[in-house]
């Protein structure tokens, strides 16, 4: 019967190299290499670390007893009781393949890791292709709003037939109702306190108005801690806001902002991977910079929501000349 009670395997190796005096070290290395201490199937175990989902290897609370008495006797030491992990830790538990030799164990190791890598390879594909998703829903979101579809011979502006039909795929009903009448597009950023972050310093925020593809920003600097500056981390810009006079969702939650349950969200980041097919993500900067949008000041609240909208717009205007969608033209 499978035991239920298991600690990670490295862990258990680490911590009675940890505790092991100086002067046995490396005789206990080298025992952690022997048959003696290897080969016991009843023993090594594989299974799922179910926080990392990783795979790992397993001793079971029975090997911790037993390889503990064993070093005990063999080394006159008085090891530590190591114990086993919460039930609950791990999943998918199987014996592992006979370990006999240290070669054995070195492979089985390896074979871990490769098959931990290649699952890490397949969700960032997985990943990457949702937002391929995500940025094709907010180009088609853009492209319906009032103004930019083709417009009639009687002036009246009308999303076509097959820009429609391509939106309708992608975009639910009310979203797609939405679109077409009109949407406010809203860009948030905050600066914390880099040393504190629960004080926030300064909240900036920009619309785009799809009615009347107009951006408007606004930028507030929280005067109860205007005497809080950052700069070793991060530089302090709070009076360098460049877009008008001088509000990340979690912040704003903790600040008492109620979410409506219908608000779509997009990350311009993860819409870049969408773009790129490289789940690596690239800071706002150095982004900015990639796609030649002119910026300065960043880490000023409201100059980095700016940014982020003319990133947002720059993202899916860029897609949809790329996808050459009904031939329509983004707003600028």
């Amino acid at each position: 019967m499978t035991p239920t009670a298991f600690l990670q395997l490295p862990k258990a190796l680490y911590e009675w190299n940890k505790e092991c005096p100086k002067d046995l070290v490396q005789d206990l290395e080298s025992f952690f290499q022997s048959n003696d201490f290897l080969d016991r199937p009843d023993v090594f175990f594989q299974g799922m670390e179910n926080s990392s989902k990783k795979w790992v290897a397993l001793i079971s609370v029975q090997g911790l007893g037993s390889t503990r008495t064993m070093i005990h006797t063999r080394f006159q030491h008085n090891f530590q009781e190591l114990r086993a992990a919460r039930e609950t830790t791990f999943s998918q538990v199987t014996s592992a393949p006979r370990l006999a030799v240290a070669a054995a164990y070195r492979k089985f190791m390896k074979d871990l890791d490769k098959t931990n890598k290649a699952n890490k390879a397949m969700k960032a594909k997985t990943k990457a292709e949702g937002w391929v998703k995500e940025l094709i829903r907010a180009t088609e979101m853009v492209l319906l709003a009032p103004g930019t579809a083709e417009t009639k011979g009687d002036g009246a502006s009308q999303p076509t037939s097959s820009t429609m039909a391509a939106a309708s795929s992608v975009l639910t009903s009310r979203e797609l109702s939405a679109a077409t009448f009109g949407m406010w597009f809203i860009s948030v950023d905050i600066e914390s306190y880099e040393r504190d972050h629960s004080r926030i310093l300064e909240i900036g925020w920009s619309i785009w108005d799809s009615r009347e593809h107009k951006i408007a920003d606004k930028h507030y600097a929280i005067s109860d801690y205007q005497h809080l500056k950052n700069g070793k981390y991060v530089p302090d810009r709070r009076d360098r806001f460049s877009f008008g006079q001088t509000v990340d969702e979690g912040y704003l939650r903790q600040m008492g902002i109620v979410f409506p349950e219908t608000m779509i969200k997009f990350d311009t980041l993860n819409l870049n991977v969408g773009r790129t097919g490289n789940a690596t993500k690239t800071g706002l900067g150095k982004l900015l910079d990639e796609l030649e949008i002119e910026n300065y000041s960043l880490h000023n609240a409201g100059n980095d929501a700016h940014y982020t909208m003319e990133l947002f717009l720059c993202l899916t205007r860029n897609n949809a000349k790329q996808k050459d969608l009904d031939g329509a033209v983004v707003p600028s």
